[in-house]
């Protein structure tokens, strides 16, 4: 049997039909699972970029934390020294700073021991040579002295013992008042050793 040239025409014409939509077919699985694996990258490298941004900024966060909670300390073991009269003074250790960003000191802040301007208060002081920092000094009164020294029970037994010769010994001192002076001379002859012979100022 001959197939006639319509027959054969209609033949090949549904066979490209169905061969076109097998086509069609894998070809549209093809693009899905093309879309899919794009969207699977996009979403990780999103995810991991968002990962190290939040890993940067707690890791920074963490950072500054310490670095406050590392001044704080600093601060508080330098008040801590304070209230002993103690200022301790290593050119190699301090930060140069510029005079005009140093905050001012509040006046109830002052220190009885200096003069009461803010030229000779807090961390102006840091800037003055030995020579400007004594130029600051104010004779400290008996009020002066309890509120910025502890009472030692060594020093206070000691300063018992010596009142005899602080009588006339403290009639050359000029940085304490003189009743100052006669009762607290132990406290004031370690001071002057902390200032003299290891260079802490008092």
């Amino acid at each position: 049997m001959i197939a006639e040239k319509g027959e054969i025409h209609s033949i090949l014409e549904d066979n490209y039909i169905v061969i076109e939509e097998k086509l069609k077919e894998q070809l549209g699985g093809l693009t899905v699972n093309v879309d899919n694996a794009q969207f699977k990258y996009v979403n990780d490298k999103e995810n991991r970029i968002n990962l190290e941004t939040e890993y940067n900024d707690q890791n920074y966060a963490c950072m500054v934390e310490k670095f406050h909670g590392n001044h704080d300390f600093l601060a508080k073991s330098r008040d801590d020294l304070n209230t002993y009269g103690i200022q301790i003074q290593w050119e190699q250790l301090e930060i140069q700073e510029s005079i005009d960003h140093i905050m001012p000191t509040k006046e109830e802040d002052f220190d009885c021991r200096y003069k009461q301007k803010q030229e000779c208060q807090g961390d102006m002081l840091r800037h003055l040579t030995d020579t400007e920092r004594h130029a600051c000094r104010v004779p400290v009164d008996a009020q002066c002295f309890d509120e910025t020294y502890e009472s030692f029970w060594a020093l206070d037994f000691w300063s018992f013992l010596s009142w005899v010769p602080a009588i006339a010994l403290c009639v050359f001192e000029n940085d304490f008042d003189y009743d100052v002076c006669v009762a607290n001379s132990a406290y004031i002859v370690n001071l002057k050793y902390l200032q003299d012979e290891m260079g802490i100022h008092w």
